[in-house]
């Protein structure tokens, strides 16, 4: 490590200074619910073969995801509203 290296004594990796796409995580979560959504809207659609193979289970599984997504989502526009960021100030 030389003199003039931005790095401190004890940090082991140094982060790169680019900005975060989506800070708030709100595009992420977005897709995570939308994709959760669309599945549970096909394993409805085929819900009695679902019961056949005993895998009723994964429309539980999608309708949940997507709830949580939901609460998530509503939850990340909430602090991005009210500006609240994930870095205290230095």
């Amino acid at each position: 490590m030389t003199q003039d290296s931005p790095r401190k004594p004890d940090q082991v990796f140094l982060q790169a200074p680019v900005r975060a796409l989506d800070p708030h995580g709100v595009q992420v979560v977005s897709i995570g619910t939308a994709a959760f959504a669309a599945s549970s809207v096909l394993l409805w659609l085929t819900r009695e073969s679902l019961a056949a193979i005993d895998k009723s289970w994964w429309l539980q599984v999608a309708i949940t995801g997507t709830g949580i997504g939901l609460l998530a989502l509503g939850y990340l526009l909430l602090r991005r509203k009210r500006g609240v960021s994930d870095n205290p100030p230095t």
